[in-house]
């Protein structure tokens, strides 16, 4: 490793040098507040009677790569790229005030030692190569070529402001010639890099360390710049065109997380691979093979469309594979994954049918959804089923049935047995819906089922049983054990059906209930016709009856003993009796959406999880409330958050609300990067007494959150928008003052 400190002029107008930004990093992003300063800190310089006085801009690091004798030598921009790139564009706003200025001589200086190479071609002419995305917006401003090129771009903008700076410079100066001059030995002479030139080392294992102390890159980073390395430089534009953008527009439509792809569709051969590895993973898989970039990306294409499908299986366009896909991500288990990915890829190549590949998936969800009514561990699902692929062999449906039953695959009798009692709907809200589709479904309408999000899960015995009319009518029909009865059943399968009444449901009695759901046209609520009272006896009898339905939907090969894991596990607890972090969550947060739901307020359901913390959509994108449980510190709370790619500016520019949040709870707000929490101390989730009094707290203080924030985002919009009209009546201006000069 070599570090020094080298002035622009050593840097851009060596002879033999071109810096060429890596496609791991990030386009261009420097805005106005960092050229200002720039500005500000050179127009000291010029200003400043101290001619030896230098301004370090920061550090540089690069790396070469191959070198051929006799052509030049490319060097990999690993930081500073922000920098180099402003310098690059700030010299070429001087070269072209110059030219308006008659001043060709240090136009064309400028231009041909600080710019471009004038006897190279090609992408070798250019002495800075930025990625592609900025690279055609540098180009065009360096060969005075930007007719056609988005104005918003904020290399045009930088250009635009430094020619404005530059023109106010000289107007000002006694004579122009000199102070342009002055003002172009200040940026070559006097701004200086820390260069540290790193050589002899391998350049990936130099971004892996990078990522591993703090730079942002991700995993799916690295491996577009790997495999981007691959490809000549010159051929680079067509390459990205051709084959890699395509791959993007798969990444952006479904909305994929790459790396989370990369690392699915490396494991899809039955090789484990962690989640930290997968650029390293994915470069020694690829080095063990010989494909070209072409074909690579082709067949990443290929696994990106399953990974679509599997992520939004709406875009899957054959019936019976987008439902078995449906149904698999219904069971929330995104581990089977690379084990779907090569069930589809045997399916496209025809090894295996359209029944055994649909049958395959029916197994995956059988045992997911089996095990989970049954209390079984999730814990090694990511490693099981990657390991599953390599069981498949000759007759994969065959191998996978095996290696599931090896695994403890329930049986109908331990799966029926834990099915009576299990509180589905608290624990399992995703699979109790798949359950009611899919015995909607399996009526066999004679015309297409469409079951549409306006469906609602519906409780017959309601949640609430109150002292009013309806309330003392269920007390009268569940008995004298009646609290009992509404403990044990509520949320058991035997309790729950869909309907389109909810609102109007609600806790009435069950006679008025039963009119309303025979007359929802749904299969599945004919059930109710003969029922004439909605007691312990019936909701159990329907539960058992459901059970064995369930069973045939999703069956298990016979032949094989099923032995429980835990014996005498209790649902919620572990083998001591301690209650399991992910089911207290999932009990307490399906409380905290029971209110949201039955309140008729404003803020939106979360989606259950086991988690301690639960984000939901406040209404505009990249903003989210937040609640969050702490069980061991005895406190709750809620807030928000920003996310995105602009999240720290927009979390910044909601800080204009939080006095008047802190006022409006009379408590101080507590802040952790872009997020801000509001917590309630004393607050024990370990006593169940205490928990209506808590969701009490947060439904309110989520409320209140609310009617705060969103007329504070839409200020933030506002502000945002009218910025960006500035910066476009600026451009305007200043392309009119050009004019008339």
């Amino acid at each position: 490793m070599d570090a020094r400190v080298k002035e622009v002029r050593k840097i851009l107008a060596a002879a033999g040098d071109q810096y060429l930004v890596p496609f791991f990093q990030r386009h261009y992003s420097w805005r106005h507040s960092e050229w200002a300063r720039l500005w500000s800190d050179l127009e000291l310089l010029v200003t400043q009677g101290d001619v030896a006085r230098q301004h370090f801009l920061g550090p540089l690091v690069c790396t070469p790569t191959t070198h051929v004798p006799g052509e030049i030598t490319p060097y990999l921009l690993i930081d500073g790229q922000q920098r180099l790139t402003t310098i690059t564009v700030l010299l070429a706003a001087l070269r072209d005030w110059a030219k308006e200025c008659s001043l060709g001589e240090l136009a064309e200086q400028i231009t041909e030692d600080y710019l471009i190479r004038k006897r190279q071609v090609k992408l070798n002419r250019f002495r800075l190569l930025p990625r592609i995305g900025d690279r055609e917006v540098l180009i065009g401003i360096i060969e005075g070529e930007t007719t056609g090129l988005d104005g918003r771009d904020n290399l045009l903008k930088a250009h635009k402001f430094f020619r404005r700076e530059i023109r106010k410079y000289s107007e000002g100066a006694d004579e122009l010639g000199p102070a342009l001059r002055a003002l172009f030995n200040a940026v070559q002479s006097r701004l200086s890099f820390v260069v540290i030139t790193i050589d002899g080392e391998n350049p990936y294992e130099i971004f892996e360390s990078l990522n591993s102390t703090g730079l942002p890159l991700e995993q799916s980073d690295l491996i577009r710049n790997y495999v981007f390395m691959q490809v000549q430089v010159d051929e680079q534009d067509d390459f990205n065109e051709t084959h890699w953008q395509p791959l993007e527009q798969i990444f952006e439509s479904a909305a994929l997380a790459q790396t989370r792809f990369y690392r699915n569709y490396l494991m899809r051969e039955g090789r484990y691979s962690l989640k930290n590895s997968t650029f390293v993973d994915f470069k020694d898989g690829h080095r063990s093979r010989s494909l070209n970039p072409g074909e690579l990306v082709t067949e990443l294409r290929e696994f990106a469309v399953y990974e679509q499908w599997l992520t939004a299986p709406d875009t899957c366009s054959d019936d019976a594979i987008r439902i078995a896909i449906s149904e698999l991500g219904a069971v929330d288990t995104s581990t089977t994954h690379p084990l779907a990915m090569a069930l589809l890829a045997l399916y496209s190549s025809k090894k295996i049918n359209a029944e055994e590949f649909v049958g395959s998936l029916n197994d995956l969800v059988s045992f997911v959804l089996r095990r989970s009514i049954c209390g079984e561990t999730t814990r090694q699902y990511g490693r099981w089923f990657v390991e599953a692929i390599t069981k498949l062999g000759e007759s994969p449906r065959e191998g996978l049935q095996g290696y599931l039953l090896s695994r403890g695959w329930p049986d109908d009798a331990a799966f029926k047995t834990a099915l009576a009692s299990f509180s589905i709907y608290r624990r399992e809200r995703g699979k109790t819906r798949l359950i009611l589709e899919t015995l909607e479904r399996d009526f066999g309408h004679k015309e297409k089922v469409t079951l549409d999000s306006s469906l609602t899960i519906e409780h017959v015995m309601p949640q609430t049983v109150g002292d009013d009319q309806h309330g003392m009518a269920w007390k009268a029909m569940l008995g004298v054990e009646w609290e009992a009865i509404h403990s044990e059943l509520l949320h058991t399968m035997g309790n729950l059906t869909l309907s389109g009444y909810n609102p109007n449901l609600s806790n009435r009695g069950y006679e008025e209930k039963q009119r309303l759901l025979l007359d929802s046209h749904l299969e599945l609520n004919k059930h109710f016709r003969g029922v004439a009272s909605w007691d312990g006896e019936a909701i159990r009898a329907r539960g058992v009856a459901i059970g064995q339905k369930i069973t045939m939907l999703w069956p298990r090969p016979s032949g094989h003993v099923y032995t429980p894991e835990v014996e005498a596990e209790e649902p919620g607890q572990n083998v001591s009796g301690k209650v399991r972090s992910k089911d207290l969550y999932l009990d307490y947060w399906a409380k905290l959406i029971d209110r949201l739901e039955a309140g008729g307020g404003n803020v939106s359901p979360p989606k259950l999880r086991g988690r301690s913390r639960l984000r939901m959509p406040i209404g505009e994108k990249s903003y989210w409330l937040i609640v969050k449980a702490e069980p061991r510190t005895r406190r709750i709370a809620a807030g928000f958050r920003t996310t995105g790619r602009d999240c720290d500016a927009n979390f910044s520019a909601l800080n204009t609300v939080l006095p008047d949040l802190e006022e409006e709870f009379n408590l101080e707000l507590e802040l952790d990067s872009s997020l801000a929490y509001i917590y309630r101390p004393e607050s024990n989730l370990l006593d169940r007494e205490e928990w209506s009094a808590q969701i009490d707290w947060l439904v309110e203080t989520l409320e209140r959150l609310q009617a705060l924030l969103v007329p504070a985002i839409e200020k933030v919009k506002t502000r945002t928008r009218l910025a960006s009209e500035e910066d476009h009546d600026d451009e305007l201006d200043e392309d009119t003052d050009t004019y008339e000069v």
